[in-house]
Formats: structure tokens, C-alpha cells, sequence
């Protein structure tokens, strides 16, 4: 994701290309990477894994964001809140109690 400017379009061109076993994977460390670098690219992060290629892609993408989601942010932080709150149903409840998978 860092080489590629984190261009969203380039993910979407790439992690389909993988394998069943690693295409989420990509996707979720593109997503993660996206906020890593930028607490203002939630917004990006969470269409990334919205738009993802398919159901279990767009599952391990949120599972990803989850795992960080408060690692990269303080729990309680207004940054938390934006991400938890961005992710759809079963998502959003799991992040706002902080639950791991």
C-alpha cells in the first residue's frame, strides 16, 4: 500500500489477483495501512473494505480494522469513535466493545 501512494485503485486491482487464501488478508493490511499512515484516511479505509472483491474479503477486511482498531487509536479517542462507528453491522457493535476475534 505504501508503494503504491496508497491509491485505493491499486488495491482494487492487485488483491483481487490473489488467492482465495491471502485476497482478504491484502485487503485488510491495505485498510489498516491506510490508517496507519493517516488517522484522516478511516473514511478511505472503511470504503476499501466496503468495496473489497467479495463477501469473505470484505469479512477479513473488517476483521482487520477490528484486530487495530484500538491499537492504532485510543479506545475512546474521537478516532476510535469514527472508525467503530464508519463499520456496518455485526462490525460496528464489536469494535465499540472492543471484542477480538
Amino acid at each position: 500500500m505504501a508503494q503504491s501512494n496508497l491509491e485505493r485503485e491499486w488495491v482494487h486491482d492487485f488483491c483481487p489477483r490473489m488467492s482465495e487464501e491471502y485476497r482478504g488478508m491484502c485487503y485488510g493490511n491495505s485498510a489498516s495501512r491506510l490508517i496507519e499512515v493517516d488517522p484522516r484516511n478511516i473514511d478511505k479505509a472503511l470504503e476499501l473494505c466496503v468495496d473489497a472483491a467479495d463477501e469473505p474479503s470484505r469479512t477479513a477486511c473488517f476483521s482487520e480494522l477490528l484486530r487495530y482498531s484500538d491499537y492504532t487509536f485510543l479506545p475512546g479517542s474521537e478516532e476510535f469513535f469514527a472508525l467503530c462507528n464508519g463499520m456496518p453491522t455485526p462490525w460496528q457493535g464489536r469494535c465499540l466493545r472492543r471484542e477480538k476475534i
